[in-house]
């Protein structure tokens, strides 16, 4: 009964440790950061990141980075408009970080900078954009975006 009593005991341990040491882990490789999930659409999944998000309450912009990862009909899509990718680099391709400019008082937004990531993380392409302003599209999942940073940030429109 002993020995059963400190088997019992031992994997308890076991798989305390396991999930100590798992959770140190998952942690200290980013997969704890603040990325906030928006939602879907047929040719990504987007987050954004609250640790980045910016006010300038005077220019009335609020800047944020965002989390795009593409479906295979995404990707195409994406890759169309980023020149000098090999085809190798399009199999690896995987998510977009991509930096915005919202201008909250014109309901217009622009994008800043883009980085291109592959399935394992490393970097395939970074663009800058001068950016030009468009009108962010009413029932989009970038409006759902911004109406979350204002209202998250008791920002009024």
């Amino acid at each position: 009964m002993s020995i059963t009593i400190d088997l019992k005991l031992f994997r308890v341990s076991l798989f305390a440790l396991i999930c100590l040491v798992s959770l140190s882990i998952f942690i200290s490789n980013g997969y704890c950061d603040d990325w906030v999930h928006i939602g879907n659409e047929q040719s990504f999944t987007m987050f954004y990141n609250k640790s980045t998000v910016k006010i300038d309450k005077q220019k009335k912009t609020i800047t944020v980075w965002e989390k795009r990862i593409y479906t295979e009909k995404g990707k195409i899509g994406f890759l169309k408009y980023i020149e000098g990718i090999t085809k190798q680099k399009y199999n690896d391709f995987q998510y977009i970080l991509l930096r915005s400019l919202l201008d909250y008082k014109q309901w217009k937004a622009r994008t800043i900078h883009i980085t291109g990531y592959s399935k394992t993380n490393k970097v395939l392409f970074n663009v800058d954009f001068p950016g030009e302003w468009e009108y962010i599209d009413l029932d989009s999942i970038s409006e759902t975006l911004y109406n979350q940073l204002l209202r998250e940030n008791h920002i009024k429109r």
